[in-house]
């Protein structure tokens, strides 16, 4: 989504840039095309600088992703390890036991 906007953006400055510099430059001073030129330049760092920090962003946010899911896997180990050793001590109390923990944890 961010890549396809600013390559949108980008493109549109590009265009712009072709179209001032397609112009009379008779009717447009060469400082006022130079000019819009840096400020076209500025656009582009900054694009570039949100589209890193999007990626940055995306890359912290999947490894985040990551450690939940191993948390989440460790968790469910330990519930199915804690209800195994229940079972096998005493079916009825470790069921419901279990079932209070599984719920309030």
């Amino acid at each position: 989504m961010w890549d396809t906007s600013i390559r949108t953006l980008w493109d549109f400055s590009i265009c712009w840039k072709i179209s001032i510099i397609a112009m009379d430059q008779k009717a447009l001073p060469l400082e006022l095309v130079r000019a819009r030129l840096n400020e076209l330049e500025k656009m582009r760092t900054v694009l570039v600088n949100i589209q890193r920090s999007m990626e940055e962003i995306m890359a912290a946010q999947m490894e985040f992703q990551g450690r939940i899911d191993e948390e989440e896997a460790c968790l469910y180990q330990l519930k199915a390890d804690f209800f195994e050793e229940g079972a096998a001590q005493d079916d009825d109390l470790s069921f419901k036991v279990y079932w209070r923990w599984l719920f309030t944890s």
